[in-house]
């Protein structure tokens, strides 16, 4: 047996002296011949250390996964379009996982399993290809968001089988919320020092409301907000239960943190979203409040502390200013996005089945408020049925559908209460971001597909550990 351990060390050991050197040479050759900017070698370079991380460690792999998400802001020019982080750091993992397991005997691509969800996920994305090899003004432009895509689904594929067989759900889980309130502190700091006079980036100014809107790392400030709703929504949850409640004081800090940064992100549909699904997640846990009144106390003082702070400080006084431009104003943000929805139902219906191309809204239509840049059809039901018609619709809707259904056969089935609260949390954090999706959509970051690899990898390894133990 101590043979056998000193072996996998020893090949480990000379794949990364091997393969170091050899993959940093090739990132520089390759930056050279295709006359690219050299921050693709430096990018390149330091990942590889990166991919040496995932084949040593499959947990590293994972984590970098989670970290890249929360970096959408960030992308490396090509002569071809832009690389993301979270894409770079995709193929990095993927690398570092396949030169760890496909020289195994018993592992190779059939091992990848693909449920219902993944099969209707690798669907939508052969939709959105055919729309705009079809119907797209520029099908170039749309084939390479129909790629991205295809990140988001590998993404997915990588997470639900990482998840449950080499990684534990609750240390998967709790990457995600670390990384989430990181992201909020950071986006605290940026918001903080903007106010004080000194830019120092992660802060937008609104063209409409003309507003500093936080937006950190994240991609823009309604993305921003929308990714820590989900967050909060999962804290939330694991303090409403027992599980979790030797984490209460870390609990409520991340949480109180993440509301704030969902404050700053001045984003309306966040903060209504997140009060909405905060009372449907009360309702649900209305009889363990009723066991425990000292958290219920705890929330209370809570409310009222942060009702003060709204009441008392520049924030407040600016979400109040900013309720008003948007909803009472002569041309609203609502008024915007009503505009662009009628536009876009009148244009699909001349190409209903199959739409008229991905993200090809903005190839036919400019936005004068971002100076004719191209314009955006935020809604993702509405940029969906435009896009890929009623087939690519379709597909997402039985997604989201197929998706909820197994969460809620889960919570009925499982007998396992720490599983059942994680499911809970990220069920009610992925439906909040639906909802807010149908005001601006970003269902092709990877940080929704995380969540749904998570949510499948606790339906299929959570359940069928609570039947084994029945």
């Amino acid at each position: 047996m101590a043979n056998s351990n000193a072996s996998y060390t020893l090949n480990a050991k000379s794949w990364i002296s091997f393969l170091l050197p050899v993959l940093i040479l090739i990132s520089l050759f390759f930056a050279w011949v295709s006359n690219q900017n050299p921050i693709l070698a430096l990018a390149i370079s330091l990942g590889l250390p990166l991919a040496i991380a995932a084949f040593v460690s499959v947990r590293y792999g994972f984590y970098l996964l989670v970290i890249s998400s929360a970096l959408s802001r960030f992308f490396i020019p090509l002569s071809w379009g832009n690389l993301r982080i979270e894409q770079l750091v995709f193929l990095i993992v993927i690398l570092g996982l396949a030169l760890r397991f496909l020289p195994k005997r018993n592992v190779s691509l059939r091992s990848i399993k693909i449920d219902q969800v993944g099969a209707l996920v690798v669907f939508w994305v052969l939709a959105n290809i055919l729309s705009s090899l079809l119907y797209s003004p520029d099908k170039v432009a749309s084939l390479k968001i129909c790629l991205w895509l295809g990140f988001s689904v590998g993404i997915y594929l990588l997470t639900k089988n990482i998840v449950g067989e080499k990684l534990s759900i609750q240390k998967a889980v709790k990457a995600i919320l670390i990384v989430g309130v990181l992201e909020a502190i950071y986006g605290l700091a940026v918001y903080s020092s903007f106010l004080l006079g000194k830019d120092i980036g992660g802060v937008q100014i609104d063209p409409v409301v003309f507003i500093p809107k936080v937006y950190g790392t994240i991609w823009e400030a309604n993305i921003f907000g929308a990714f820590l709703v989900s967050i909060a929504l999962i804290i939330f949850n694991l303090l409403l239960s027992k599980e979790y409640t030797k984490f209460k004081v870390w609990l409520w800090g991340g949480f109180f943190l993440s509301f704030l940064g969902v404050i700053a992100s001045f984003t309306r549909s966040a903060w209504m979203i997140l009060v909405a699904f905060l009372f449907i997640s009360l309702l649900i846990s209305i009889k363990f409040f009723l066991k425990r009144p000292s958290l219920l106390v705890s929330l209370v003082i809570f409310i009222s502390i942060f009702a003060i702070f709204l009441n008392t400080s520049f924030l407040g006084a600016s979400i109040i200013e900013d309720l008003g431009r948007t909803y009472f104003s002569d041309y609203s943000t609502v008024t915007f996005r009503l505009i662009r929805i009628n536009l876009a139902l009148n244009e699909w219906k001349t190409s209903p089945l199959l739409g008229l191309g991905t993200n090809s809204f903005g190839q036919r239509y400019y936005d004068p408020s971002q100076k004719n840049a191209p314009d955006y059809l935020g809604t993702l039901f509405g940029q969906n049925l435009y896009d890929t018609g009623i087939v690519g619709l379709g597909l997402i809707l039985a997604l989201i559908f197929l998706q909820v259904k197994k969460g809620v056969k889960f919570l009925k089935l499982s007998s396992d209460p720490k599983y059942k609260v994680l499911m809970k949390g990220l069920l009610i954090g992925f439906l909040a971001l639906i909802v807010m999706y149908q005001s601006t959509s970003a269902f092709w970051f990877g940080f929704n597909w995380i969540y749904l690899g998570l949510m499948s990898a606790i339906y299929e390894k959570g359940l069928q550990r609570s039947l084994v133990n029945e």
